[in-house]
C-alpha cells in the first residue's frame, strides 16, 4: 500500500491544525512564522470548545460548529484589537500615516533589504522544514505502513473513542466517557485529540480511522511540534545566527523521549498533542509578560489568545496544563524581577497580576493534579 494513500487525510489534518486558530492568532496581530506557530494551541481550544457546546445545544458534530466558534473568536478578537487602536489613538492625538512596514522587495536598496531578512529570519522556516522532513521519516518508519495502527491497550479506547464520537454526533469532552460509564454519569476526559481525528476522517469520508489517526499524529509531530519549539526559541533569544536556529530545529527531531515516545508507550494520544502544542504556549506567555526578545502583542490582545491557546493545552491534556503551571512559576518570578529593576524608572508594574498568576497555578498543581 502506497502512501499517497494517506495525503487526502493528511491535508485534512493540516487544515484543522491550522486553519480555525490562524483565524483568532491572525485578529491577535500575530503575523509570519508567530502566527503559524500559535495557530495549533488556538485550533485545540476553539475545537475542544465547539464540540462541548454543539454537544450543549443538540447540535451533530461536524465542521460547522468548528466554522462558526472560529469566526466568533476572530471577530471578538478583531474587536478588541480595534477597540485598543482606537483607545490609543485617542490617547496620542491625530498622527501622520504610518509608511508600509513591509513594501515590496523588488526596487528596495539592498540595506533595506537586508534589514527585512534580518527581521523575518528566512532560517527559521528552513529549520521548521528541516526538522518536518526529518520527522516526517521518523515516522514513516515508526509505522512502516500508512494503515497501521498501535495495537496497545490505550488505543482500544482512543480508537473506539473516535468512533463513538462519530457514530453519536457529540465530541464534547464533557460526555465522552458515556462509551464506558454504562449506567454511570460520564465523566470529564480531554477530548480535543478524538475531535481532531474525528473532523479528519469527516472531511476525507475515509471509513479507515487509521488513516485518520496517522495523519493527526504526523501533522502534529511535523509541524506543530518543531513550529513552536522554534518559535519558543525566537522569542527568548536576542542574538540567534541561522547555525544556531538549524540546530535548534535538527534538536526538535532528534529526542527519543517526545515526540516519538508518546506514539509508541501507552499510546499517550492526548498527552502527545498537548505537550507539542505546549512550547508555543510558553513563548506567548513570555509576550504577554513582556519577557520577549521581540515584538509582542498589547497585553490585552495577548492574554485573551492565550486564554484560548491555554483552553486548547488542557482540553489536549491537563498533563500539559500543569507543566505549564509548574513553568508559570520561575516565569512570574522573572517578571517580577524584570519589574523591580524598572521600579527606579518610575515603571514599577503592580503585582496583583503575578500574585494571582501564581494562585493560579498553585490551585492547578495542588487541587486539580
Amino acid at each position: 500500500m502506497g502512501w499517497l494513500v494517506l495525503a487526502p487525510s493528511a491535508l485534512a489534518a493540516v487544515l484543522w491544525l491550522f486553519a480555525p486558530g490562524l483565524l483568532a492568532v491572525l485578529a491577535a496581530r500575530q503575523r509570519g512564522f508567530a502566527a503559524l506557530a500559535l495557530a495549533p494551541a488556538a485550533s485545540a481550544g476553539i475545537i475542544a470548545v465547539a464540540a462541548i457546546g454543539a454537544s450543549w445545544l443538540g447540535v451533530p458534530w461536524g465542521p460547522w460548529p468548528v466554522a462558526v466558534l472560529a469566526v466568533l473568536t476572530a471577530l471578538a478578537v478583531a474587536g478588541l484589537n480595534g477597540g485598543l487602536r482606537l483607545a490609543a489613538g485617542r490617547h496620542r492625538g491625530p498622527t501622520a500615516p504610518k509608511p508600509l512596514s513591509r513594501p515590496r522587495l523588488s526596487g528596495w536598496p539592498k540595506a533595506a533589504r537586508a534589514a527585512w531578512i534580518r527581521s523575518e529570519r528566512p532560517y527559521f522556516w528552513l529549520g521548521a522544514a528541516g526538522a518536518a522532513a526529518l520527522l516526517t521519516r521518523h515516522l514513516r518508519n515508526i509505522l512502516d505502513r500508512p494503515d497501521a495502527f498501535s495495537q496497545t491497550y490505550d488505543n482500544i479506547f482512543h480508537m473506539n473513542a473516535v468512533r463513538w464520537i462519530l457514530d453519536t454526533q457529540d465530541g464534547s469532552s464533557l460526555t465522552l466517557t458515556a462509551m464506558t460509564s454504562g449506567n454511570q454519569p460520564p465523566e470529564f476526559y480531554p477530548a480535543a485529540w478524538h475531535d481532531f481525528v474525528s473532523l479528519v476522517a469527516l472531511t476525507t469520508g475515509d471509513p479507515l480511522l487509521a488513516h485518520a489517526c496517522n495523519a493527526v499524529i504526523w501533522a502534529v509531530m511535523a509541524l506543530a511540534w518543531p513550529l513552536g519549539g522554534l518559535f519558543l526559541v525566537q522569542t527568548l533569544l536576542r542574538r540567534l545566527t541561522p547555525a544556531g536556529v538549524l540546530g535548534a530545529a535538527v534538536l526538535t527531531a532528534s529526542f527519543g523521549a517526545f515526540p516519538t515516545l508518546l506514539v509508541g508507550f501507552g499510546v499517550l494520544y492526548p498527552n502527545f498533542l498537548g505537550f507539542a502544542l505546549l512550547p508555543a504556549v510558553l513563548a506567548l506567555t513570555c509576550q504577554s509578560l513582556g519577557l520577549s526578545a521581540g515584538r509582542r502583542p498589547p497585553t490585552p490582545l495577548g492574554l485573551v489568545l492565550l486564554a484560548v491557546a491555554l483552553t486548547g493545552l488542557a482540553l489536549a491534556h491537563p498533563n500539559a496544563a500543569l507543566s505549564y503551571a509548574a513553568i508559570l512559576v520561575p516565569l512570574g518570578l522573572r517578571w517580577a524581577w524584570q519589574g523591580w529593576r524598572l521600579r527606579s524608572a518610575g515603571r514599577w508594574r503592580r503585582p496583583a497580576g503575578l500574585v494571582l498568576g501564581l494562585a493560579a497555578a498553585a490551585v492547578l498543581w495542588v487541587k486539580i493534579r
